[in-house]
């Protein structure tokens, strides 16, 4: 067997400095012992050989040529030539580490491992991420609902549990699902039941649906776990089917189309010295018969989600972020730290495009700001990654300001795992809200920009509605990103109904032969709660497309009411901002439409423009 093998060849090489010294029957006894202890040490530890000098390997000749020198020097009652050997050893790796792997020699080779980035500008109709799968569960609420279906489920929650550090997030079919793989709970349940009989999943979107217990076919049941001992736990299996020298690293398991789960698990190589980690690919193992087989990046099956760790992805902003100008204005020595920038906790999100993608926030350096300066979008499968510039506040000010929100804290209240979406062609971060048990409780959309303005519901639907309500009474202390479909009507109101909501008074019109419903807080204009069915109205509204349309702007025409001069001006500056504001991010969605024309279709532009 490999191990044994390997554990001979580094017991061997570890005696040189007491063969050197002559030391026949220290090196003898030293090289068994050792042999004896690295057979079990490499049985159970798998260390992989995909680091410099052996990894782990090398360390342990290292280590046995301190032994060595030691032992040496006890017989002689003196250091000997033989305390070389160590001392050589851990120069020489010093220094490669220094040369080969520091930041301060390769700021460029780390800064450029995120490889080339396409950047954009985040607009009032960018939306990298797919509204219809609004991730709604977070994970302390999704691993106490697994918890929960666990602890339900008899004699299945008795022998076995879920591993919550491999509960992942994943799309199965068309739906975005926290998946939580089962394992046994100790070597009694393993040595008897030998099988996985389920796994737990939660709904990533709908936090109001308990966890399922999903059973999982016989012939299709786990053997290979990274809780199953001996030859079926998972990590020593694949090693003795030969990635001992490969690296190997977040395992997890994915459900296919069919149903069926297999572990996933990525194989990468340190491109610098012992740093740089790079993705080659995928080794994907049937649980149920240890069967594998490694696909590398271009060719992985379309059902696998996760290829590049999280880990990566932030290491790599990271250093993209630090290094992009040089070691020495990262430290100060040579620069004077520009542009200097940190990632949040990447976020995986589910794509407009159907595919994962992690969604990763940055900031500057400094530890008492708070400002987002732009999001980085890391495909999941491939790694390909755009860069949005953006402003706005960070996920950590945003969960702040919830857990300070009033009714927030009245209800011992906390948010969880913000979000950024484009709502009304806003920049908002949706965020869960739980309550000390990590049980969902509602939903707070917050206005990235202006923390201030945030609407909170029982679900998104209600906190949309509350964001939406907002959005139009904030007057001039923001500088909203309004969607370019704000339109216009005149009608006449043919219905109308004041709801209360929270405490507050919603207008609800219905225009004559236009098939949406209008709301509107009374706040919106004096006229409003004088409109009565008959009157005619002109009024600009978000245009959605949803049954209930939130006004911008209300003007009742059969009312004639007299303003003072402070009146009009007042309102003349208000809508001369809101119209310069549409004028600019009209002209910035312009400018980012023609950075992504071809050159065909820029020829043409140029013809129609000579037209003219």
């Amino acid at each position: 067997m490999a191990f044994i093998l390997l554990a001979l060849v580094v017991a061997l090489l570890g005696t040189v400095p007491l063969l050197v010294g002559q030391r026949w029957l220290a090196a003898v006894i030293t090289a068994s012992i050792s042999w004896l202890v690295l057979t079990v040490v490499f049985y159970l530890g798998t260390p992989t050989m995909v680091w410099p000098w052996w990894g782990a390997y090398g360390l342990f000749v290292w280590f046995l040529w301190i032994i060595g020198a030691v032992i040496d020097g006890i017989i002689n009652e003196g250091p000997r030539p033989s305390a070389a050997f160590p001392l050589l050893l851990t120069v020489f790796y010093g220094s490669n580490c220094f040369v080969k792997g520091s930041e301060f020699i390769n700021d460029q080779a780390y800064a450029n491992m995120l490889g080339n980035v396409e950047e954009r500008t985040w607009t009032q109709d960018v939306q990298p991420k797919d509204p219809r799968h609004i991730r709604m569960s977070s994970s302390e609420n999704a691993t106490q609902l697994a918890r929960q279906t666990l602890g339900q489920a008899g004699a299945i929650g008795s022998q076995f549990q879920i591993d919550e550090n491999r509960m992942t997030l994943q799309k199965i079919g068309d739906e975005f699902w926290w998946v939580a793989p089962l394992d046994f709970k100790e070597w009694a349940t393993w040595r008897k039941t030998r099988r996985v009989p389920a796994y737990v999943r939660v709904s990533a979107e709908d936090p109001t649906l308990p966890g399922d217990l999903v059973f999982i076919k016989e012939e299709w049941q786990p053997q290979y776990t990274p809780g199953a001992y001996w030859e079926h736990n998972l990590g020593r299996h694949l090693w003795h089917e030969g990635y001992y020298d490969k690296g190997l690293t977040e395992d997890s398991l994915e459900i296919d189309d069919s149903g069926k789960p297999w572990w996933v698990v990525t194989v990468f190589h340190p491109t610098i010295f012992d740093s740089g980690k790079r993705v080659d690919g995928v080794v994907v193992v049937d649980p149920a018969t240890g069967g594998n087989e490694f696909y590398p990046l271009g060719k992985i099956p379309d059902w696998v989600d996760r290829v590049i760790p999280s880990e990566f992805v932030s290491d790599y902003i990271q250093w993209r972020g630090m290094l992009h100008l040089g070691w020495g204005n990262a430290y100060w020595i040579t620069g004077a730290g520009e542009q200097l920038t940190i990632p949040e906790k990447p976020n995986l999100i589910y794509g407009s495009d159907g595919y994962l993608q992690w969604a990763t926030g940055i900031t500057s350096t400094n530890s008492n700001d708070t400002s987002l300066i732009g999001l980085y979008y890391t495909h999941s499968r491939t790694g390909e990654t755009a860069y949005y510039k953006a402003q706005g506040s960070t996920d950590e000010a945003i969960i702040q300001a919830v857990d300070n929100d009033d009714k927030v804290k009245f209800r011992q209240l906390h948010g969880a795992d913000a979000q950024l979406y484009n709502v009304q062609g806003t920049m908002a971060s949706i965020v869960p809200l739980l309550n000390e048990n990590h049980l969902f409780q509602g939903v707070v959309m917050v206005n990235v920009q202006n923390i201030q303005i945030m609407g909170i519901g029982d679900d998104q639907f209600a906190a949309l509605r509350e964001y939406q309500k907002a959005l139009p009474l904030s007057g001039q202390q923001i500088s909203p990103e309004f969607k370019r479909d704000i339109q216009r009507i005149q009608g006449v109101v043919d219905r109308r109904a004041d709801v209360v909501q929270g405490g507050e008074v919603i207008v609800y019109l219905h225009i004559r032969d236009v098939p949406h419903l209008f709301s509107g807080s009374p706040k919106l204009s004096v006229e409003l709660p004088m409109t009565r069915e008959g009157d005619t109205v002109l009024l600009d509204y978000y245009a959605s497309g949803e049954q209930i349309e939130p006004m911008s702007s209300f003007d009742n025409l059969a009312l004639q009411l007299e303003s003072t001069r402070a009146e009009t001006e007042v309102g003349e500056m208000s809508s001369e901002r809101k119209q310069e504001l549409q004028k600019q991010e009209d002209a910035d969605d312009a400018r980012e439409n023609l950075k992504n024309l071809s050159d065909e279709e820029i020829l043409k532009l140029q013809e129609e423009l000579k037209k003219k």
